[in-house]
Order: structure tokens, then C-alpha cells, then sequence
């Protein structure tokens, strides 16, 4: 008797387009996604793990095998309803009835490949509490599965380089930086330009200046003898 009675069928579209994914591996809905749909958003995330998890990327690691490594986990962890599916899901891709019922025997049973029992070894211990993988099932594990899969994808090196255009980009400014610091160079650019252009308007316009001063000081001293007779004769002319 559930606590929490399942729903009889999906109660949103998206949630029923995972229904014949479920139905193709295990003949129905499963019940704790019909239950977890009264949170819909609960159920809809269950199953898009279930299907990520289970697709296939290489040709070795089949569905089938990866149902059958689920029913090991699924021993190791005590759980009878994931048990039950995972068996038939295994069946639904393709294993015999004879690697299905040894495989709660996996160990002595010469039905799997040493890369299985390895796979089949790291999940037994993986669902452990507290979790039972040591270094010797994680070697194993490398060795069969790690390796090849390097082979077959070899990691690339990928060198880095900054474009050329860039370089030289840096490199005028670092000139002008450069020589903006060493005191007594001629400023480049268009400051240097700028200067050219006010230096010739520059000279004419101090002569001018310094030529009205001229005249003023000379007018200054023509007319002081003047001014001093005048005091020296009470202002009388």
C-alpha cells in the first residue's frame, strides 16, 4: 500500500512525451514518476535524468550493459523496486535470461568480460554506505574502460597564439609609450603637429609684444626729466 497514491496518467503533455520512452524499455509508467507528478516539475526532471543517464555515447558501453551495471547498484544499495526494473529494462535491450539471473553472481559467473566485472565491481561499491571504491577497483575500472576510450579520442593540444595585427598594435604603442618617457624626444603624432603649426604665428606675435614694451619705456624716460624739473619748481613751468 503506497503512502502516497501514484496518479493515473500524466497530467501535462510534456510530462506525457517521456510515456513511450518508459513503455518501449519497461512495458509502463512507472509508478514512482506517476507519483512524483504531483509536483509535475518534480517528475519532468526525473525523467529527462533517467534518459540523459541512460543514453548511449559508445558503442561498448550498450544500453543493455548499462541496464545490467543499474541492477548491481541496485543489489549493492538493497532496493527491490529498482532491482525489478532495471532487470526487465536489461531484458527489454537485448540479455539473455541467463545474464540477467547471474548477475547477483557476476563475480564467479564467466558470462561477463573481465571490462564488465570491473564496471560491475566499481558500481557495487559506489552504492555502498559508506562508499566501498578503493584504489584497486579504480585501477581496474582505468584499465578497461579509460584507456581505450583515450585511444579512440586522443586529447588534442591546442596551441594558443596572438594574432599578428595585435602584435604590432601593442607594440607601436609601447614605442610611443616609450618614448614619451625618455626626457629631451621630440613628441610624435599629432601633438607634435599641432605645435608645428602655432610655432611660426608664435614668433611674430612676442616681436609685436616686445616692441610696444620698447616704446613705452622709451617714451617713460623722455618724459621724466620733465617731470622732475616741474617738482623741483613747485609745478611751475
Amino acid at each position: 500500500m503506497p503512502l502516497v497514491e501514484p496518479l493515473p496518467e500524466p497530467c501535462d503533455d510534456e510530462l506525457a512525451a517521456h510515456v513511450p520512452f518508459f513503455e518501449k524499455v519497461l512495458g509502463v509508467m512507472p509508478n514512482s514518476i506517476l507519483t512524483m507528478q504531483r509536483r509535475p516539475e518534480i517528475a519532468k526532471a526525473f525523467a529527462a535524468l533517467n534518459k540523459a543517464v541512460m543514453a548511449v555515447h559508445t558503442e561498448r558501453l550498450t544500453s543493455e550493459l548499462k541496464r545490467l551495471i543499474s541492477a548491481v547498484a541496485s543489489y549493492a544499495a538493497g532496493c527491490r523496486y529498482c532491482q525489478a526494473h532495471t532487470a526487465a529494462a536489461a531484458t527489454s535491450f537485448g540479455a539473455t535470461e541467463e545474464r540477467v539471473a547471474n548477475i547477483w553472481d557476476w563475480e564467479r559467473s564467466d558470462l561477463y568480460t573481465p571490462a564488465e566485472k570491473a564496471a560491475f565491481a566499481f558500481a557495487q561499491a559506489a552504492a555502498c554506505v559508506p562508499n566501498a571504491v578503493d584504489d584497486a577497483i579504480a585501477a581496474a575500472l582505468k584499465r578497461h574502460w579509460e584507456r581505450r576510450r583515450d585511444r579512440r579520442h586522443p586529447r588534442r593540444r591546442v596551441a594558443v597564439r596572438v594574432p599578428q595585427p595585435l602584435e604590432r598594435h601593442d607594440g607601436h604603442h609601447a614605442r610611443k609609450r616609450a618614448a614619451r618617457a625618455r626626457p629631451g624626444r621630440a613628441r610624435s603624432g599629432g601633438l607634435a603637429r599641432r605645435q608645428a603649426r602655432l610655432t611660426p604665428a608664435a614668433g611674430p606675435l612676442r616681436s609685436a609684444t616686445s616692441a610696444r614694451g620698447g616704446a613705452a619705456a622709451h617714451a617713460n624716460e623722455t618724459l621724466r626729466p620733465r617731470r622732475d624739473r616741474a617738482s623741483r619748481h613747485g609745478g611751475r613751468r
